[in-house]
């Protein structure tokens, strides 16, 4: 697989509180997440994503003048993924490079690369079988969270997209393969420039007019599903993966 123009930083990372049926559209540059698997049943479907994509798109708009400028683009995405990168740093830090290579050997075992594919294969497993267990230690390689976080409110879209975007803030060369030394450089590299924020933009900026209407950017929420009928359903683990990769 390859990364695509689009695929840099097209996660959004996840908080870690339970999405709401009605969500603060403001709160999406805080947080740089925007729930939308609504019913909470693992699976995204066209009408939930076209909401998902109005909500940051209001988000985004801060004059409400109908279009994204860069320039709104820009603070609004630095500020949600600053926001996020701190707290994860902040978490590493604290655990040091032991920590870290402890949870390499969670996620890879003896090998010294792991996919994105096989990564949040292994996320996928790991939410699934562990997430009332009381020892949160099995999260920790995908979101960094503290040991007395109540991780039992944390939907299965909030933890997809989380190990989403730690694969792709972790993969420096963007080759799809995250390597251990890039894993136990974390603390050291995680940041997202306003130059990566303003190449997204570009290329979601279709006829190069400088501002992003609601079908620029729904690019990013819709257009990852392909041809899929009005009616399909996507699991979210392969949403977000497909958000990334090709």
């Amino acid at each position: 697989m390859t990364r695509t123009a689009l695929s840099l930083f097209a996660i959004a990372a996840a908080g870690l509180a339970a999405p709401a049926t009605a969500q603060d559209e403001s709160a999406y540059c805080a947080s740089a997440f925007y729930a939308a698997d609504l019913d909470l049943d693992g699976l995204l479907n066209l009408d939930e994503l076209t909401a998902a994509r109005d909500g940051v798109f209001e988000s985004l708009d801060a004059n409400e003048d109908g279009s994204i400028s860069r320039d709104e683009y820009v603070t609004c995405e630095q500020g949600g993924f600053d926001a996020r990168l701190a707290r994860t740093a902040g978490r590493l830090a604290e655990g040091g490079t032991e920590a870290l290579d402890a949870m390499w050997s969670n996620i890879a075992g003896d090998e010294d690369t792991v996919s994105r594919e096989d990564f949040m294969a292994s996320a996928q497993a790991a939410y699934e079988g562990n997430r009332d267990a009381e020892d949160r230690a099995w999260s920790h390689p995908y979101l960094g969270a503290a040991d007395d976080e109540d991780l039992s409110e944390l939907s299965i879209e909030q933890f997809a997209a989380s190990s989403a975007f730690t694969f792709e803030t972790t993969d420096r060369d963007g080759n799809d393969v995250m390597s251990r030394d890039e894993w136990l450089a974390r603390a050291e590299q995680l940041e997202v420039t306003a130059d990566q924020i303003n190449h997204r933009f570009d290329a979601l900026d279709a006829n190069a007019d400088d501002a992003l209407d609601a079908d620029e950017l729904g690019r990013r929420f819709i257009d990852v599903t392909g041809d899929a009928a009005e009616d399909a359903t996507v699991p979210v683990f392969d949403y977000y993966f497909m958000r990334n990769a090709q």
